[in-house]
C-alpha cells in the first residue's frame, strides 16, 4: 500500500527552510510539504498533490522504498546503474589526458561491478571508491586532501544520495592509507584495483606465485576472479 508519507525520516530533524509551499495543480491553492511529504491533499479543492521536492529515486537504496511507493519502487531500483555510468562518465572525462590511469579507473569499475555482483555489498560505494581512486594518479594537484573534495562534489553531482557518498568516501580514506572501515565494500575495492593491476602483479611470476597471489585477494569473488584469470594465463 502506498503511504502519503515517507517513513523513513524523522520530522525532529526537519528545519525551517526544508519546508516546501508550492501551489496544488488542481486549483491553484497554496499547499505547505514537509520533506517526508509524499502527497498532500490541498485544503481547498480537496485533491491530493505529490510533493514536488520529493525524489522517488531513494527507492534505489532505500529500505522504506515498497512502503512509499509500492510497485513504482522496482523502477527506481534499477537507478545504481544510471548512476553508475554517470560516475563512470564523469572520472572518464576527468583522466581523458591520463590515459593510463583511465585504463585503471575503468577496468576497476567494471571489476567493482562485477564483484559486487557476486559478492553483496553497495555496487554504487565500490565504483566511485575504485574510481576516485584513480584520480589520484593524474598528477600530485589531482590527490592529497583535495581529492575527497573532488570527489564528494563530482558524486553530488550525478545524484548519489549523502549515505553512499559518505560511504565512498570512508572507503577512498582506506584505500589511501586511512583507518579502515571493516566493511565488506572495502574489501571488494581493494579486489576490484588489484584485478585491474594483474598483468602487472603477475608479471614475471612461477604459477605456484601466481595462484599464491590469486589466493591472497580478500573476498571469495576476488579469489575466484583471479583463479580464473591465472588459469587463462592472462592479466
Amino acid at each position: 500500500m502506498t503511504l502519503w508519507k515517507c517513513p523513513g525520516q524523522d520530522r525532529r530533524d526537519f528545519k525551517p527552510e526544508d519546508v516546501v509551499l508550492a501551489p496544488c495543480p488542481a486549483c491553484g491553492a497554496e499547499i505547505e510539504f514537509f520533506p517526508d511529504d509524499i502527497m498532500v491533499r490541498c485544503s481547498a479543492c480537496g485533491k491530493l498533490a505529490r510533493n514536488p521536492k520529493f525524489n522517488p529515486a531513494c527507492a534505489a537504496w532505500c529500505a522504506y522504498a515498497d512502503k512509499c511507493l509500492g510497485a513504482v519502487a522496482e523502477v527506481y531500483r534499477r537507478q545504481p546503474e544510471v548512476l553508475r555510468e554517470k560516475l563512470v562518465g564523469a572520472v572518464n572525462r576527468i583522466l581523458a589526458d591520463f590515459p593510463a590511469a583511465r585504463r585503471r579507473a575503468l577496468a576497476a569499475a567494471t571489476y567493482a561491478a562485477e564483484l559486487s555482483q557476486r559478492e553483496g555489498g553497495a555496487p554504487l560505494v565500490v565504483t566511485a571508491a575504485v574510481l576516485f581512486q584513480n584520480i589520484g594518479l593524474a598528477g600530485p594537484e589531482a590527490a592529497g586532501t583535495g581529492l575527497e573534495a573532488r570527489a564528494r562534489e563530482v558524486m553530488a553531482s550525478v545524484g548519489l544520495p549523502p549515505e553512499a557518498i559518505e560511504a565512498a568516501v570512508a572507503v577512498l580514506g582506506a584505500l589511501a592509507g586511512g583507518p579502515g572501515t571493516g566493511q565488506l565494500e572495502e574489501r571488494l575495492a581493494r579486489d576490484a584495483l588489484r584485478l585491474a593491476d594483474w598483468p602487472r602483479e603477475t608479471e614475471g611470476k612461477s604459477p605456484l606465485e601466481v595462484e599464491a597471489l590469486a589466493a591472497s585477494f580478500e573476498t571469495a569473488a576476488g579469489r575466484e576472479m583471479a583463479r580464473a584469470k591465472a588459469g587463462r594465463g592472462c592479466g
